[in-house]
């Protein structure tokens, strides 16, 4: 009831449930509203004619049983007149960093929200460098105006916190969920999960998804090449981070780990794209021949 609270008072997420009220306050709201209804249970429950939580109280059971299986049929039954007795665990490990925002009013505007995910792609990576880790995945969360939701998610090549490469990720899940933005889109968000405690190089590009809440691009295996300029374990400098090596490179980027010999702990890992001009490798330094030298 918090979360469905804050949902629907957002931006300001402060919504007051008075005791006695929950089961009248949820019965107008679309079934989406209701834990763990993702879009294949959502598509079964619009077949019996289900479109909202009031709907859903009125079915009859052997419907819903037919449709989703006993346990599940019975599970709804229960959340549909706010019965949900699972327990609330305040404290668990982090599995992803995400961020979000809510607008007052429906956004169609493609680029408009592209600026957005690239603002909080950039904030969620400050966060994943706070906490020094290193994320795989990248997911674009989009939830239209009736609590539908729809959420698309990449696998990186090697896990990065560079806010460029999540950036750039997540418009591009975004250009891919059009017929999602064109019915207008009342919430945003840009997440990370998948975490290492250090940068990966990876040889493959894969997606995952879970059928009833991800919406995934699929993309096919591809093996990872050294881009043009740029080889794995090159040395290169950069005018702002200084000198590096090449950790690894491919699809336009090229990713680096600041670090030298002397350096006493491993440097930061950056992605840039393959024409900055900051980014250049380092000349190869050849000493002078000693003229006693006769080798």
């Amino acid at each position: 009831m918090a979360k469905l609270a804050s949902e629907i008072a957002k931006p300001d997420g402060i919504y007051l449930v008075a005791p006695g009220t929950e089961v009248d306050r949820i019965a107008p709201l679309a079934v989406r509203a209701i834990p763990g209804v993702g879009p294949v249970t959502a598509e079964k429950l619009d077949r019996l004619g289900i479109q909202t939580v009031a709907d859903l109280r009125r079915a009859s059971a052997n419907e819903l049983r037919r449709e989703v299986g006993q346990a599940w049929a019975t599970e709804l039954a229960r959340l549909s007149v706010a019965d949900d007795d699972r327990p609330v665990s305040p404290e668990r490990e982090v599995k992803s960093i995400s961020t979000e925002d809510t607008f007052d009013a429906d956004i169609r505007d493609l680029g408009v929200l592209e600026a957005k995910v690239a603002r909080d792609a950039m904030g969620v990576a400050a966060r994943l460098n706070k906490a020094g880790l290193f994320a795989r995945t990248v997911t674009v969360k989009i939830k239209l105006g009736d609590f539908t939701t729809h959420t698309r998610s990449r696998t990186l090549l090697g896990a990065v916190d560079a806010g460029d490469v999540i950036a750039e990720s997540a418009r591009q899940l975004l250009r891919g969920a059009s017929a999602q933005v064109a019915q207008g889109v009342r919430l945003i968000g840009v997440g990370v999960s998948g975490f290492t405690s250090a940068a990966q190089e990876a040889l493959f590009e894969v997606a995952s998804s879970s059928p009833d809440e991800l919406q995934v691009d699929t993309i096919a295996p591809t093996v990872r090449q050294a881009a043009v300029g740029y080889q794995p374990g090159e040395d290169v400098t950069h005018d702002t981070w200084g000198a590096g090596w090449v950790w690894g490179s491919g699809h336009g980027w090229v990713t680096v780990r600041f670090e030298t010999a002397l350096s006493e702990k491993p440097g930061p890992v950056r992605a840039f794209r393959l024409e900055d001009q900051a980014l250049r490798a380092t000349p190869v330094v050849v000493p002078d021949s000693d003229p006693d030298d006769e080798g």
